[in-house]
């Protein structure tokens, strides 16, 4: 709002009057920097915006720059005063500085807030009502969601603490499984080598036994030949 853009001759006191309310606030000031009516190359330079309120005061304002315009914004300080407003554009390039001619900024006098009626007339008095009603419904509505965070937190907890013993579960299942294994791994060595051991026994006992029979042969020959003899 009112970003209108002034032009501003550099070479002469020609402008355009600016014209504002009092106590706006982070309003637009642009001026556009002419030379004879021709843009001026602003290319390089930086700027600042100096004000003289009708009272005296002075206050100072960054600007930036685009093109030939230069931009700056006006705060409430600068539009406390009713009446003129004396505005000087100071641009900066390294050891050059360049400063507009006085320009005007006709600040409108507002109505005084300050001189409303002490009682209140129904309109204030409805947003009043309405921003009370709107606090209650907003303190209503932020109660139920802190409720409800709550209660989703409690949840989430729960979850998280049935999915710790899930885990553990599962960590002790896997544990036993694998316990199970290695037990099964010793079952089946223990088993092969009773096998090999029952084997190498059943062996034995062969050899025993033809041992046997051999033992019995030789003592039967032996006793012939002692008969003989």
């Amino acid at each position: 709002m009112r970003d209108r853009i002034y032009i501003v001759d550099i070479n002469t006191k020609m402008y355009q009057i600016a014209r504002y309310k009092q106590n706006d606030n982070n309003v637009s000031y642009n001026m556009r920097i002419v030379q004879d009516s021709i843009d001026v190359d602003l290319t390089g330079y930086t700027a600042l915006a100096f004000f003289s309120l009708p009272s005296g005061r002075v206050t100072q304002k960054n600007c930036t720059i685009e093109g030939s315009t230069v931009y700056t914004e006006l705060s409430h300080i600068e539009l406390s005063e009713k009446g003129d407003v004396i505005s000087e554009i100071t641009l900066y390039k390294d050891d050059k500085v360049v400063t507009t001619f006085s320009t005007i900024i006709k600040v409108e006098k507002s109505i005084n807030r300050n001189a409303i009626e002490d009682e209140p007339s129904w309109d204030i008095i409805k947003d009043i009502l309405n921003v009370l009603s709107y606090e209650e419904e907003r303190q209503e509505n932020e109660n139920v969601r802190k409720s409800n965070e709550e209660i989703r937190i409690s949840s989430e907890n729960v979850r998280i603490d049935n999915e710790n013993v899930r885990i553990e579960s599962e960590n002790q299942r896997k544990d036993s499984e694998v316990e199970r294994c290695e037990n099964e791994e010793v079952r089946k060595t223990q088993e092969v080598t009773r096998e090999t051991n029952e084997e190498t026994r059943k062996t034995s006992e062969t050899t025993r036994e033809a041992n046997e029979e051999i033992r019995k042969t030789s003592e039967t020959t032996r006793e012939a030949n002692e008969e003989i003899r």
